[in-house]
């Protein structure tokens, strides 16, 4: 009973002890330091013995008192392009659901595809995923994310689901149909970035490796051909994801499964949800104005860098397990309360897929949109 309800603060202590074996031998270098860090904030963040924002914040304590860097330069870190990228793109969604954009939205989403959960989820894959291919991951996934609050409040009010769960400490959590909705959200973001050379900036970042390393090589990855790999390449993982999240959350070719049963809607509650949604949309009145670098690899094993830098650099797009890997899926654990447990059995199905489906277009459809791949040394390699 006592490890029960104390295993966080456990946890809290007896991780940083365990992990001082990274330092020995004594005095530590540098990198010894830094990797003790990172290792302790992994089991920090997978574990969530304390809050997300209290783990982000270790190097600015560990690393100027070890001597890796100062103060002054750790805390720079915090303050990027990026990060205020991210702030801006929370900002943006907060004036949405300030002016009720979100509420609309919602709305008509419910009102055009229907009000089962498996129709919603495929039409949120469609709207996040096109979304994501021309504005950050980020923001698309902090756009849908009141929007996906709408749709499960108009459910739970109507009495067909329940947003949050209580856990054994007495927690709220999202439930698993909440947690469907949130986790399908951050992946078709995650997917739909790579959709365009401006969907994400892991695209633009591996175009300008490719071109600083090869200079006098033609413009392979520009935007017409890089969308002529990408977005038949998104569509491919969204279909897998999808059908992976509606087989697993709501029993979909499983018509017998707990999770179809769970998730099946009656009729006289479908009526009454689209009653509730005719009120409240009517309600609203009319519309208001308000990488990872491989080319030594592709050197030594006598391949065309090329096809390298496109495998890695739209492989470093992709993390659905973990609420760390991408700020989408940090969004999604922080504003729905997704316990990283559901975030890493929702996206263990994309992993897999994503993994597979790679590899196929890299080594099969990659060489169609871009010929020269199949010149292992053409002339622009010094």
């Amino acid at each position: 009973m006592y490890l029960i309800v104390h295993w966080r603060g456990i946890i809290t202590l007896l991780v940083p002890l365990i992990a001082i074996g990274i330092l020995v031998p004594f005095p530590p270098e540098k990198w010894q330091w830094t990797a003790y860090c990172l290792l302790v904030m992994a089991i920090y963040w997978v574990t969530e013995c304390i809050p997300l924002p209290v783990t982000a914040f270790l190097p600015v304590i560990v690393f100027p008192f070890t001597g890796v860097m100062t103060t002054a330069a750790v805390c720079k870190c915090y303050v990027s392009d990026a990060v205020i990228m991210f702030i801006g793109s929370l900002m943006l969604a907060a004036s949405v659901e300030q002016s009720g954009l979100h509420r609309r939205m919602a709305f008509v989403a419910i009102r055009s595809v229907g009000y089962s959960h498996r129709k919603l989820l495929v039409a949120m894959t469609i709207v996040t995923s096109f979304c994501s291919m021309w504005i950050t991951n980020t923001a698309a996934t902090t756009m849908m994310m009141p929007i996906i609050f709408a749709v499960l409040k108009v459910f739970e009010d109507q009495k067909l689901l329940n947003v949050y769960d209580t856990d054994q400490s007495g927690s709220k959590v999202a439930s698993d149909i909440a947690s469907c909705y949130f986790c399908t959200a951050t992946f078709a973001a995650t997917i739909g970035g790579v959709g365009t050379l401006i969907g994400t900036g892991t695209n633009l970042v591996f175009k300008g490796l490719f071109v600083t390393e090869y200079p006098t090589a033609p413009d392979y990855l520009s935007f017409p051909l890089f969308s002529a790999f990408g977005i038949p390449y998104m569509i491919a993982l969204d279909i897998f994801m999808i059908l992976y999240i509606l087989i697993l959350y709501t029993g979909l070719f499983r018509p017998n499964s707990s999770a179809a049963k769970k998730t099946k809607i009656p009729d006289v509650a479908l009526k009454a949800a689209e009653d509730a949604v005719a009120r409240e949309y009517a309600a609203l009145g009319k519309t208001t104005f308000w990488e990872k670098v491989s080319f030594f690899i592709a050197r030594e094993v006598n391949h065309n860098p090329l096809m390298y830098c496109i495998a890695s650099g739209f492989a470093a797009s992709h993390c659905f397990l973990l609420p760390v890997g991408t700020p989408g899926n940090l969004i999604v654990q922080s504003a729905a309360k997704v316990p990283t447990a559901k975030m890493a059995k929702a996206g263990l199905g994309p992993t897999v897929t994503t993994i597979i489906i790679t590899w196929l277009f890299v080594y099969f459809y990659a060489p169609l949109v871009w010929p020269i791949l199949k010149n292992p040394k053409p002339d622009w390699i010094a």
